[in-house]
């Protein structure tokens, strides 16, 4: 008997709407033959009839199956099909929708494992000026009414994925996982002009910075510019979504039944 079950996957709202979509991911589907073959078990194999002595002249009456005998057998039905179904290799692994970004993203994202998770000891109750207060008071606008400590918990996958995280990760790569799968982003690292010009002055007038204008001798007005190289905090911002992208790829093994990352290495070589 397989131990791959259907999986169900809440979905979070798209923004009109926030309640969450429940969708059915199946880890197996089944190939051509296997869809044949229960196209016959469904006309034939539940075409069952029982004896129910005879008629007036002799010939033997027969009655449908009994309910509880006919939901017995095509359970039976079901199970010994797909067992030979899988001998066979006629069903198909299909892995998990969720891969390791989206994982982070909900444990911390949503979760706030690893707000949880660094409370003082395991069960403890979370100050009322602590990380997590804090960070449930710029959801929620105000502080919730209670005792000084409250009880605070959180998905126990979540708190699992968050803990292994610390123990794959070193400091700098789980900073930078969490802040993005805080976000719910990933590191800038968009192209851009490495070469720009800007305003060389930049004066306040009216109430806001602007780029300061000159007219030597009444003659024609310019802004004075200058030019700035910003090739290092390209390089910078493409090393962090490298570094980003390594510490997920590390996490991976440890979640055998996530799919592989969606994020590209290299984007911008794409």
């Amino acid at each position: 008997m397989s131990t791959k079950k259907d999986e169900l996957i809440l979905m979070r709202g798209d923004g009109k709407c926030d309640t969450p979509r429940a969708i059915l991911h199946r880890h197996e589907l089944p190939t051509t033959e296997a869809q044949f073959a229960m196209s016959l078990l469904e006309r034939w194999g539940m075409v069952v009839g029982v004896e129910n002595g005879e008629d007036s002249a002799g010939r033997a009456k027969v009655e449908p199956m009994p309910v509880e005998e006919t939901v017995e057998r095509a359970c039976s039905v079901a199970g010994k099909a797909f067992e030979a179904f899988r001998e066979r290799g006629w069903m198909l692994d299909v892995p998990s929708p969720n891969e390791m970004e989206d994982k982070m993203a909900w444990a911390i994202g949503r979760e706030c494992a690893d707000l949880i998770c660094e409370r003082e000891g395991p069960g403890g109750g979370v100050s009322r000026d602590g990380c997590f207060a804090i960070s449930r008071y710029g959801r929620l606008g105000t502080f919730v009414d209670g005792a000084r400590a409250t009880q605070v918990t959180c998905h126990a996958q979540a708190e699992a994925a968050y803990m292994t995280a610390t123990t794959v990760l070193d400091g700098p790569e789980l900073t930078l996982v969490r802040q993005c799968a805080r976000h719910g982003t990933r590191p800038d690292w968009e192209p851009f002009k490495v070469i720009t010009a800007e305003p060389a002055e930049l004066v306040f007038k009216r109430g806001k910075w602007r780029p300061r204008v000159r007219r030597p001798g009444g003659g024609a007005v310019y802004t004075p510019i200058r030019w700035r190289d910003r090739g290092a905090e390209l390089v910078a911002w493409r090393e962090s979504y490298l570094r980003w992208h390594g510490a997920l790829t590390r996490l991976e093994p440890a979640f055998p039944e996530l799919a592989p990352l969606r994020a590209p290495e290299r984007p911008w070589e794409g």
